[in-house]
């Protein structure tokens, strides 16, 4: 019986089908599976090696979880053994130091707080300076804000 290119013998006493290959499929076919075959195997290769990795890292993550558990109990041991430590007060000097550099900020504000009260200063009498005769608007306005200067003075 023939099915496209390819023969096929029927026996008609077994259930068997074989079937007849060309030459050129037939070694065709022979590389696809020695192929197959080859990837197969280095794939079990590459399996079988990463098992003995994670089993190697395993055992290494072990060891070491177990050699850090130790070192923290003889750390923990050696800090209850050890003696205590008194806190020294701070020496005369620092603390000199410390009181120099208070001081010295609340100096360094206090001459930024007159800095801009002269320049407030300066800035109103420039202004008295420069002025025309005011009007009676402009009188009044002036009055208001010397009052309101005035209070925030108190």
């Amino acid at each position: 019986m023939h099915i496209g290119n390819k023969e096929i013998e029927i026996d008609v006493e077994s259930t068997d089908v074989f079937i007849k290959f060309d030459p050129v499929e037939s070694i065709e076919i022979k590389k696809e599976l020695l192929e197959m075959s080859a990837n197969s195997i280095s794939s079990m290769i590459i399996s079988e090696r990463y098992k003995a990795l994670r089993e190697k890292e395993i055992k290494t993550r072990t060891f070491m979880k177990k050699t850090l558990n130790e070192i923290e109990n003889m750390t923990g041991s050696l800090i209850e053994i050890l003696p205590k430590g008194k806190k020294d007060k701070m020496p005369v000097e620092e603390k000199e130091m410390e009181e120099f550099e208070k001081e010295k900020e609340k100096v360094e504000k206090e001459a930024v707080k007159e800095t801009k009260a002269k320049k407030v200063v300066e800035k109103i009498k420039q202004k008295e300076v420069r002025k025309v005769p005011m009007t009676k608007e402009e009188s009044l306005e002036q009055q208001l804000l010397d009052i309101k200067r005035k209070l925030s003075g108190l």
